[in-house]
């Protein structure tokens, strides 16, 4: 939730991709419902939620997830690497799925 209102305070509109139901994020995250500007995407394939990922301004997820990581490798290089991990930066560098580095971490 402090991720949320990190990107809230900015004026930031947050798109979460997830093949959980809206059910199990908001049990997830301990909500009754998403905050404004907190939108579940349907995913319509994997491939397109990670093309889509990947042309956000911001990549926030775990290091542990391929899904996220191919969404860093797949961004257009003229992007910056505008990248927010959720685990801390000693255990996100010990995950190596990707050569492409995270450049902030909460």
């Amino acid at each position: 939730i402090n991720t949320f209102e990190f990107f809230l305070r900015k004026s930031m509109i947050i798109h979460i991709y997830s093949d959980a139901s809206k059910y199990k994020i908001l049990k997830y995250l301990q909500m009754e419902e998403l905050p404004h500007n907190v939108f579940l995407i349907k995913s319509k394939t994997p491939m397109n939620d990670i093309l889509m990922m990947s042309q956000a301004e911001i990549i926030c997820g775990s290091p542990h997830s391929t899904f996220v990581e191919w969404a860093k490798f797949l961004r257009p290089v003229e992007f910056p690497n505008n990248s927010f991990s959720l685990i801390e930066k000693k255990q996100a560098e010990s995950v190596n799925i990707s050569p492409i580095k995270w450049k902030n971490f909460f």
